[in-house]
C-alpha cells in the first residue's frame, strides 16, 4: 500500500505519521517485516461482524491484516471523525490501535501509532478471542525476512527504544479497556 492509499482509508482525517511514514519502508521491503501484518483496504467484513451501528463503523478505521486468520486491526477514533471535522490535522495521532478479531472480541493492543509500530518490531502473530489478546508464537519461532531492517528502521525514525510486548497491550488495556467496552455498549456515552 502506498501513503496516497493509505490517506483514501482515512479521509477525511489523516492517518497518523506513524502509519503513514511506514507506508514508505513497507513499500520498499514489499511487506514480511512482522508476522501477520499486512496493510490492507477497508472491506468491512469484521466491522459488520462487530455492528451495524454507524457511530460504531464510523469510527473504527481498519488499516491492517492482524494475522493469517483474518483478525483486523484499526484506529480507534475516540471522538466521531467527520467531513466537516474542524479538529487539527493531528486527531488520530494519539488515539489507540485495537483488534478486531476473526471469530469475535475486540480489545486495544496499543495506545497510539508509534506504539503499534513498536508492537510490529516483537515480529509475533497476535491471536485474539471474546476475552483477550495473546501473541501465539513463542520465542522459537523464525523471524520475517525484513523484521531486522524493521528494528532499524523503527528506532532511527521514531528514536525509540523497544519495551517488552506485553507492556504495550497492557498500558493499552489499561488507558482504553474500560472506555472500549462502554463504547461498544452504548456508542454515544463514550469518554476516556
Amino acid at each position: 500500500m502506498n501513503r496516497e492509499q493509505l490517506r483514501d482509508i482515512f479521509a477525511p482525517l489523516r492517518p497518523p505519521r506513524a502509519l503513514d511514514a511506514l507506508t514508505e519502508f513497507d513499500e520498499a521491503v514489499g511487506g514480511c517485516y512482522a508476522e501477520g501484518f499486512a496493510y490492507e483496504r477497508r472491506n468491512g467484513h469484521r466491522l459488520r461482524q462487530l455492528s451495524s451501528d454507524p457511530r460504531v463503523t464510523d469510527r473504527l478505521i481498519v488499516f491492517g491484516q492482524a494475522n493469517e486468520d483474518g483478525s483486523e486491526f484499526a484506529v480507534w477514533n475516540v471522538p466521531p471523525r467527520s467531513a466537516e471535522s474542524t479538529a487539527p490535522e493531528s486527531i488520530l495521532e494519539e488515539m489507540p490501535i485495537v483488534i478486531l478479531g476473526d471469530e469475535g472480541g475486540i480489545h486495544p493492543v496499543a495506545s497510539n501509532a508509534v506504539e503499534f509500530l513498536r508492537l510490529l518490531s516483537f515480529d509475533r502473530d497476535l491471536a485474539v478471542s471474546e476475552e483477550r489478546v495473546w501473541f501465539s508464537q513463542d520465542e522459537l519461532h523464525d523471524d520475517s525476512p525484513f523484521h531486522a531492517a524493521y528494528r532499524v528502521w523503527f528506532e532511527a525514525h521514531f528514536a525509540a527504544t523497544l519495551t517488552t510486548r506485553d507492556e504495550i497491550a497492557q498500558n493499552a488495556q489499561r488507558r482504553y479497556g474500560r472506555a472500549l467496552t462502554a463504547f461498544l455498549s452504548g456508542p454515544t456515552n463514550t469518554s476516556h
